[in-house]
């Protein structure tokens, strides 16, 4: 399938260009390296190495380690990585079937129906396109936000607490487990800050292609059958009008 135009399509694709979701599902149509799509390369480089982390991490729940971590502390860390992973695998489950979403886009063009009737009424789907392109541009930016705020969150408190703390770990973005000691940690406290980032950055962005994705196809599936609708709804109305001019005529 050739590549899209952004005005010929009902869903934000200036986004999916933008998270370079687009390029990825059209991997054959840009660069490769070793015969692989150049953006698919870098998301699983990217994802190979924080995953690798998170293994890393779990590790401190297996050895006995120089501080004691909460049950609320062990659930969080424990929910958190479950959702890394559930996403690590939503994420290769759509890149996987990256031809049938290709496929699927074929929907959201305005030209998908053909009849004369449907023609008539294209204004329904201009109009769900603005509203898609609104919501999706608002859940963009919420999740920036976010991300943000959790990435800033623990400067802020270290920013705040008593420089003689010793016994306890600095806080971090996910208060991972990383099998060191609490000095070790504190010591090289922005390197695993650093890693965390990487980490939460990962399913943020998953969160955040596949979330689009789902808003787009949802919206645009319900602009088409609008447009069904009214073109059955004139179909009738037309077809009552001519009636009642040949009745007049006959009359």
């Amino acid at each position: 399938m050739d590549d899209l135009r952004v005005e010929e399509v009902a869903i934000n694709l200036k986004l999916w260009m933008l998270y370079r979701f687009y390029h990825m599902l059209k991997a054959n149509n840009y660069t490769k390296i070793f015969n692989c799509n150049v953006y698919c390369l870098i998301l699983f480089i990217y994802g190979a190495i924080v995953n690798c982390m998170v293994v890393y991490s779990s590790i401190g729940f297996f050895i006995e380690m120089d501080d004691i971590i909460s049950d609320v502390d062990v659930f969080l860390v424990v929910f958190v990585m479950i959702n890394f992973f559930f996403c690590s695998w939503r994420i290769c489950i759509i890149l996987s079937k990256s031809h049938i979403i290709c496929d699927v886009l074929n929907v959201a063009k305005f030209n998908f129906l053909t009849s004369k009737q449907c023609f008539k009424h294209l204004n329904a789907l201009y109009d769900y396109r603005d509203k898609t392109i609104k919501i999706t541009n608002y859940f963009f930016v919420f999740s920036v936000i976010v991300l943000i705020q959790w990435i800033i969150f623990p400067i802020i408190v270290i920013t705040f607490m008593e420089s003689d703390v010793e016994n306890s770990r600095s806080p971090n973005i996910m208060n991972l487990r990383f099998p060191v000691s609490t000095q070790t940690y504190n010591q090289y406290y922005f390197i695993f800050y650093l890693m965390e980032v990487a980490i939460a950055a990962f399913p943020i962005y998953v969160i955040m292609v596949t979330d689009t994705l789902i808003l787009s196809f949802s919206l645009v599936t319900i602009s088409q059958q609008e447009v069904i609708n009214r073109a059955f709804k004139s179909i009738g109305y037309e077809e009552n009008s001519q009636s009642r001019k040949l009745n007049h005529i006959i009359q």
